[in-house]
């Protein structure tokens, strides 16, 4: 069982349960002196991250969420023309990431397992722009659509500005035709990547540039980024020299998404302070 895991000489626990078991195991892991990669979302709530952070300090161990799709390298590709200026100054982020409905006894629809699309498909648009921009968003306003007998969020779309004044655009949702994209605008073009978050390792993705004077598309070889981001993280650990700080990212991340809850709930857009 997990505890045979939790007692091994494993340096690192992968922990894929459902939302609801993450900050449970995570902290059991991490007071057990093992480092931790830990599935998207991180927890259902800023309060459980902070805990799982907090442990993972406290034991002088590594813990990070799980976004694999930050290590392909299509996303770099993106980035670097946008640091030589190929679509000039950056100014809208466009996501999306819709899926089909899933099946009625899949743990995504439940409740009480930290279900819901903006846990499962919109924590990665917002990572995204998050990344994109280099920054983080000071004001949000979001909106949940739930399904009233099931309890959770089937639709989310959020509206983010970011410093300098950069907006980003949020849009998640099930029972949609599967879309796994994000466009970036600029004052001279824009970069669109039409498979930007669930990439099979075998899967052939392209970055589009198009600007007022031409269009392009950078093909990028196919690549694992489950493996890369398994690789990195144990470097990290390897190197003990902490260059990347996977922790306070997760705080970042997990506060934005209790800012899209809040601004939901209360009808009201969030500032972040």
């Amino acid at each position: 069982d997990y505890y045979d895991v939790i007692e091994s000489d494993a340096d690192v626990v992968y922990i894929s349960l459902p939302i609801a078991l993450h900050e449970k195991w995570a902290r059991i892991s991490a007071e057990s002196g093992k480092h931790v990669i830990c599935e998207k979302s991180a927890a259902a709530s800023f309060k459980s991250v902070q805990k799982m952070v907090d442990t993972s300090r406290k034991n002088k161990i590594r813990i990070m969420e799980g976004f694999m799709f930050k290590f392909h390298p299509q996303h770099k590709k993106a980035m670097e023309l946008i640091s030589k200026g190929s679509i000039g100054k950056t100014r809208i982020f466009f996501g999306n990431f819709c899926l089909p409905l899933p099946q009625k006894d899949n743990i995504r629809l439940k409740k009480n397992l930290g279900g819901g699309v903006l846990n499962d498909a919109g924590c990665y648009i917002l990572s995204a722009s998050r990344l994109i921009f280099g920054s983080e968003p000071s004001e949000i306003a979001g909106k949940l659509v739930l399904d009233s007998k099931l309890g959770i969020d089937m639709r989310a779309s959020a509206w983010l500005k970011f410093p300098n004044d950069k907006i980003a655009f949020l849009n998640a949702g099930y029972g949609m035709k599967y879309n796994s994209s994000y466009s970036v605008l600029g004052t001279n073009g824009n970069i669109s990547l039409k498979r930007a978050f669930s990439v099979p390792p075998d899967y052939k993705a392209e970055v589009e540039l198009k600007s007022k004077k031409s269009s392009k598309t950078f093909p990028i070889k196919p690549a694992d980024q489950f493996k890369i981001m398994i690789d990195f993280f144990c470097k990290e650990i390897m190197e003990k020299k902490r260059k990347t700080d996977f922790e306070n990212d997760m705080l970042k991340q997990a506060k934005a998404m209790e800012a899209i809850r809040t601004s939901s709930k209360n009808k009201l857009p969030v500032s972040l302070g």
